[in-house]
């Protein structure tokens, strides 16, 4: 615990191994009741002390900015599913095409020839049980035939539908109504499955500002908060918090929050901005606590025991915002609080604790 925010007394108490292997079971199961009239317990606690959050701590401070993009609500990157020779591409930056409307399709020979064949076999087959029920009730085959023939047909014509759907894979068309944003193929090229061809945006959704914010500074923020947004040298827009991201990015380290325009703007998507927060004066103060203190942590939530004016463990609910190496950031502890750290998990709410001496 650093120097500013605590300060530990240690115990001299027997069986170390023992006592910590006690600890981790009372993190499992409820501390057993305990005589309040007993000796008291010697524990080793923290002294901590409540300091205002500051930005890395994810609130207090004053307003922050954070780089932006601008984008429809509703916007996606369009891939056909099998690969081929492109032999169209109408689809053209920034027409708006109907839902429905044929925005690429590969030459899909070699899936129109297999569901020709497909289909073949189904007829054969139908044709093929048709004529064995008659010879099954003639005595010509037996039962056995019967149902050989019947399972082949239904073999075939599953692969008859798994041959229509790759037929009609062959062909990309529009989702929804939208305008192209990009185009990232030309007709004669060969694609890959899953390569983007081109990214739409359907207008008729919100213009939004996605900001691109630090973990710190996403912890201070909730939806509905308000904000500004500043697109080049016009006058900042209000906005408000739509969404937060649940997780940073992999290669930027940062989270996406996404902000509704009070009065959107013509602003094509993908153009860069900004976005600036206010300072949340609402934010939790911010304590920082040994990590063998925090007792059944669970959806950013836990529990700690505090040591009370009459010397008695009291279990206090707590949240969690954080880990800093072997220190875990929380919020909700009273000012200068005791907190029991090594013996947390086998103390009972109102035993009595002693805080033995070096």
């Amino acid at each position: 615990m650093q120097s500013r925010t605590d300060l530990r007394w240690r115990w001299r108490a027997r069986g170390t191994a023992g006592l910590l292997g006690l600890a981790v079971l009372a993190g499992c199961h409820a501390a057993p009741e305990q005589n309040q009239d007993a000796p008291p317990l010697p524990v080793e606690a923290a002294l901590v002390t409540t300091a205002a959050a500051s930005e890395g701590d994810g609130g207090g401070g004053g307003s922050s900015t954070w780089p932006a993009t601008f984008a429809r609500d509703r916007e996606a990157r369009l891939s056909l599913r099998l690969g081929g020779v492109l032999a169209a591409m109408p689809a053209r930056i920034g027409e708006h095409l109907p839902r429905g409307a044929l925005v690429a399709r590969i030459d899909a020979t070699p899936q129109h020839a297999a569901a020709a064949r497909s289909d073949a076999d189904v007829t054969r087959l139908t044709a093929d049980a048709a004529r064995n029920e008659a010879l099954l009730a003639a005595g010509a085959i037996s039962q056995a035939e019967r149902d050989t023939t019947r399972a082949a047909l239904t073999a075939a014509r599953a692969g008859a539908s798994a041959s229509h759907y790759d037929d009609a894979s062959g062909t990309l068309r529009m989702p929804f109504a939208g305008t192209i944003l990009t185009r990232e193929a030309e007709q004669g090229e060969t694609v890959a499955p899953g390569q983007v061809l081109v990214s739409i945006a359907d207008t008729a959704s919100p213009l939004i500002a996605r900001a691109a914010v630090s973990e710190a500074g996403a912890r201070a923020l909730s939806p509905g908060m308000p904000a500004q947004v500043q697109w080049g040298d016009t006058p900042s827009m209000a906005a408000r918090i739509l969404r937060i991201g649940g997780a940073a990015g992999a290669a930027t380290g940062t989270v996406e929050v996404d902000l509704a325009l009070s009065a959107p703007r013509a602003i094509t998507s993908g153009a860069l901005g900004s976005v600036t927060f206010a300072a949340n004066r609402a934010a939790p103060a911010v304590q920082r606590i040994p990590a063998e203190a925090l007792l059944d942590a669970a959806g950013g939530g836990g529990h700690v025991f505090v040591i009370s004016a009459d010397n008695r463990a009291r279990r206090l609910a707590i949240r969690v915002l954080g880990i800093d190496g072997d220190l875990v950031r929380v919020a909700g502890l009273p000012a200068e609080a005791r907190v029991i750290t090594a013996g947390a998990g086998f103390v009972a709410e109102g035993q009595r604790v002693t805080i033995a001496a070096k």
